[in-house]
């Protein structure tokens, strides 16, 4: 998973649309459960997928820059990201 401040690329086999609404979950030993909303804006099959974060709490949202500033967004390796938590909306 690549991630920003303002969106993510995720590498998965799921089949998602573009324009799709998606409920990504960032899972932190530091911050809980992270919950963002966002839409995908393209997707490479059996590759993965480009959102766009459209929404989130305050709180969410402060939590996604913190871990974006301290460079802990490797998450696929750490465990904190399971692209099997992915929900449409």
């Amino acid at each position: 998973m690549d991630l920003s401040t303002s969106g993510c690329f995720i590498l998965s086999d799921d089949q998602v649309r573009v324009g799709e609404l998606i409920r990504i979950t960032i899972h932190s030993d530091e911050y809980g459960q992270i919950c963002i909303w966002g839409e995908v804006v393209y997707q490479i099959n059996e590759m993965g997928f480009a959102a766009r974060f459209t929404g989130a709490d305050e709180i969410d949202l402060n939590h996604l820059t913190l871990i974006v500033k301290s460079g802990l967004y490797n998450m696929e390796e750490s465990g904190m990201f399971d692209s099997r938590n992915l929900k449409s909306a």
